[in-house]
């Protein structure tokens, strides 16, 4: 972003602000509500090397302030006084505070109104929220030097800014970090500075280092950031424990529903499989096949594949046995050698435009049809007593009662107490105000290739 086009953009939040000072912090968050995508792009705008985006970007902005105060051209001006805020790090330093020049009426009677409300208003409330904030920021301290100021492992912290930052590509691609008075460790991030590990040269983990509840800017978040399988978050994975628990330990009587509610909610945690799914998967895939055979012409024969029936199409030919880019490579030259390979590129290119777009259509209208209970797919569906798994809705009691249970629990899954290492590799996550269901979570890192880890969850219920 240009100088210019910032001022622009600034004017208008002080503009907006209503009281006569402010500190760099209040306007930093008055900025990224009013122009959140302008922010954005100027974060983006830092190099990809840049350890702290946030902080250069936020220095950038300081700058732009003082010069614009120096100019009078955001009319404001610095005064002596700081404010001591924390900064993306997590440290408490001194923001400075800026005056406006030019204000009507500062404190007119809406104004004082306004003050006078506020000031009753915290008068009840803010002790005890600066009480809650407090212990929350000390937790996170206290976990952070636990970590970082390990026995042992002091030298990290105090050689911090003596390391020297390496980039391999081969044979693996890595960053990381080297020390002076151990060469042997190599100390990478995690993408989302979430945590950081220690390997040997061969790549084998040795230690994790640190693992925080969020990131310094708290964009990031452990709990959503760390993934048990490919589409399930730690706090997914805590969630669908914590409902697992509840449901044996017949919470609310939920055993006295029928079978089919009690089948239901067990299909939803994981527990049983849906009745005939695989069945539904084969019966719904062929019609699809059989659906997009009619529709391009192509006589469907049992046990066709949608491979198969693309090279048909695209190419004329299909041969069993060979892999995707076999298959290509047969097609390309058998149709290079018909006509030539420009006007055959243009021949292929629009039969796979089409080919694409007609198994779109073709699955959308076999969805369709399904879910809306009509027409001969759901007849042959329920012929091959395969329509229980597509059509199938929960009952409303299995959905109310699971709904309940995430409600029973959704402000707990946020509130991790303490993170305690266990061991160099892993850390047990503690919950304990929930007063149904008290527990811990323990996570194992472990080596999934050089320079990679992998995690191994397990979910321990407290006190029964």
């Amino acid at each position: 972003m240009e100088r210019e086009c910032f001022f622009q953009l600034a004017r208008e939040v002080i503009k907006k602000y209503e009281y006569p000072s402010f500190n760099s912090h209040e306007f930093l968050d008055a900025f990224r509500k009013q122009y959140p995508w302008e922010y954005i792009s100027m974060l983006n705008e830092r190099e990809k090397d840049d350890e702290s985006p946030f902080r250069t970007t936020h220095a950038i902005i300081g700058n732009w302030l003082l010069d614009g105060a120096r100019t009078g051209e955001l009319e404001i001006e610095k005064t002596e006084d700081n404010v001591i805020c924390k900064s993306v790090l997590g440290n408490e330093v001194p923001v400075p505070i800026w005056k406006r020049t030019k204000i009507s009426n500062p404190f007119s009677k809406e104004m004082m109104a306004k003050l006078l409300i506020l000031i009753m208003f915290f008068a009840c409330v803010s002790i005890n929220a600066l009480a809650q904030d407090i212990e929350i920021d000390s937790l996170d301290m206290a976990d952070f030097r636990q970590q970082r100021y390990a026995q042992g492992w002091e030298w990290i912290m105090k050689e911090n800014d003596q390391k020297v930052k390496k980039t391999e590509s081969y044979p693996y691609s890595i960053s990381y970090y080297l020390f002076p008075s151990h060469p042997q460790y190599r100390l990478c991030y995690a993408k989302n500075y979430l945590a950081s590990f220690i390997y040997d040269d061969n790549g084998t983990l040795l230690r994790v280092h640190m693992l925080l509840r969020c990131s310094n800017n708290e964009n990031f978040r452990l709990l959503d950031n760390l993934m048990v399988e490919e589409k399930t978050s730690l706090r997914q994975y805590i969630m669908n424990q914590i409902l697992i628990h509840d449901y044996k330990n017949n919470k609310y009587n939920i055993q006295k529903e029928s079978a089919n509610v009690q089948h239901d909610i067990k299909v939803e945690l994981g527990l049983e499989k849906s009745q005939n799914e695989d069945e539904v998967k084969d019966y719904i895939q062929g019609v699809i096949l059989k659906e997009l055979c009619k529709s391009l012409n192509i006589t469907y024969v049992p046990g066709m594949s949608q491979m198969e029936i693309m090279c048909i199409y695209i190419g004329g030919t299909y041969e069993k046995g060979l892999t995707e880019d076999e298959q290509a490579a047969r097609i390309r030259k058998k149709m290079f050698a018909k006509y030539g390979e420009t006007r055959a590129t243009q021949i292929l290119t629009q039969r796979a435009t089409t080919f694409a777009t007609k198994v779109k259509e073709i699955q959308a209208k076999v969805v369709r049809e399904l879910y809306s209970g009509g027409g001969n797919i759901m007849t042959q569906a329920m012929t091959y007593g395969a329509a229980y798994a597509a059509t199938h809705e929960k009952s409303t009691v299995a959905t109310n009662y699971l709904k309940q249970l995430r409600s029973d629990h959704e402000d707990v899954v946020d509130n991790i107490s303490r993170i305690v290492r266990l061991s160099e590799t892993s850390f047990k996550l503690v919950f304990n105000d929930d007063p149904d269901c008290k527990f811990n979570v323990v996570i194992t890192f472990k080596n999934k290739k050089p320079y990679e880890y992998a995690c191994d969850f397990e979910f321990q219920v407290v006190n029964e």
